[in-house]
């Protein structure tokens, strides 16, 4: 599952600039770069447990990026 595949799971754009107050031009950004910035994902992991986030895992794993509970902060 790529980003613009999660974003629609979460409400589409306009679902989460209103639960997280980013800009239209944030969340693009996020599809653009095919990922979510590590603490938005850490909150959404939290808001939507059911969502597959081991699809979106797997994702990652596939584009070389860290898992956000394995960025050091």
């Amino acid at each position: 599952m790529d980003t613009k595949h999660l974003v629609g799971l979460l409400g589409g754009p306009s679902q989460i600039m209103e639960d997280t107050g980013l800009s239209k031009g944030r969340v693009s950004q996020w599809v653009s770069e095919d990922r979510i910035t590590p603490s938005w994902l850490k909150f959404y992991r939290l808001k939507r447990p059911d969502i597959d986030w081991g699809a979106y895992d797997a994702h990652l794993a596939s584009l070389a990026i860290p898992e956000p509970d394995k960025v050091s902060s």
